[in-house]
């Protein structure tokens, strides 16, 4: 799974919607002390942004039904830049990059509007409002 570490305040992070289970995985295989530093310099557990990232996909994954009649061939992308406030309910979500297939952009933005509020975010503030007030989910459908 691909998350963007981007250090620039005007970017928001991206989070690529797979295989959550290998992300997980890939977190416990390594070192806790594996440290990224936030754009103040505060250090920031990688662990931490993988474990709210795989939260988060678990809630889009489990509403979301990717349509059926689509060819997997076409290499269909959506990203949808979502805001959320620190009890975690979207306050915004808008499709910036369509994939061209208004059935699977629909579907996405469908899975983004049943959760409505991401549940178990408890997070320190730094965390929340560099990498998770404003970020960009990337749908896929393989």
């Amino acid at each position: 799974p691909y998350v963007s570490y981007n250090l620039k305040a005007t970017l928001p992070e991206k989070i690529l919607l797979s295989d959550v289970n290998e992300a997980l995985e890939e977190a416990n295989q390594k070192d806790i002390k594996n440290i990224a530093f936030s754009k103040n310099n505060k250090e920031i557990s990688k662990s931490d942004l993988i474990r709210y990232t795989a939260l988060i996909k678990n809630q889009v994954m489990e509403n979301w039904k990717r349509p059926s009649n689509i060819n997997l061939n076409l290499n269909l992308k959506t990203e949808i830049e979502i805001t959320i406030v620190p009890t975690g309910e979207i306050t915004s979500s808008t499709i910036i990059q369509s994939s061209g297939n208004n059935v699977f952009d629909e579907s996405a933005m469908r899975a983004i509007s049943k959760v409505q509020s991401f549940e178990g975010l408890n997070m320190q503030m730094n965390i929340f409002d560099e990498h998770f007030r404003n970020f960009i989910l990337i749908f896929s459908p393989d």
